[in-house]
């Protein structure tokens, strides 16, 4: 089975990457990036298969500047809407904080380290802010896609909020 996340800085990639690789050329920058994944115990990698898979929502947050994440305040929004969040210490060795793991520095899991995936592509050309989003497959499709929607509205909403404070600062100096 072809996981096309783990696609993106091979030589020769899937064609859907290729197709993708080339639309995104014709964009020079996006203010965020947004992932949708499925944490589904059945499909870890062999060498994560002895841990259990996170029972809560979680997220990565891959921005290099500290100063403009906003993981903490998604999850804190998701939290007051009672959804479940995973704060498991670690999640496939990356270092979890309350249901964010920031990268580049919490990223621990071997995996991730390759640098093959969409987060790592879309970071090192077209943007500076990825999110990706997991649910757990052991709930049902709707609340899966409330939460997802919940999260997109919430980060966007954040985003907006950074982005218009950076816009008044600059007009300040």
């Amino acid at each position: 089975e072809l996981d096309l996340n783990r696609e993106f800085n091979k030589k020769k990639p899937a064609e859907e990457i290729r197709l993708l690789k080339k639309d995104l050329q014709k964009y020079k920058k996006f203010d965020i990036a947004i992932e949708l994944h499925e944490d589904n115990p059945k499909d870890l990698p062999v060498s994560q298969k002895n841990e259990k898979s996170p029972k809560g929502f979680y997220m990565y947050e891959n921005c290099k500047n500290k100063n403009k994440r906003i993981g903490k305040e998604i999850i804190k929004v998701l939290e007051n809407k009672k959804i479940p969040i995973c704060k498991k210490k670690k999640i496939y060795d990356d270092i979890n904080s309350n249901g964010v793991i920031s990268y580049p520095e919490g990223r621990k899991n071997k995996v991730y380290k390759k640098k093959q995936n969409f987060d790592d592509f879309i970071t090192s050309k077209y943007c500076d802010h990825v999110f990706t989003f997991e649910t757990s497959t052991r709930w049902n499709m709707n609340k899966r896609t409330k939460i997802h929607l919940d999260a997109i509205k919430t980060s966007i909403k954040f985003k907006k909020k950074t982005i218009k404070a950076a816009i008044k600062l600059k007009r300040k100096l």
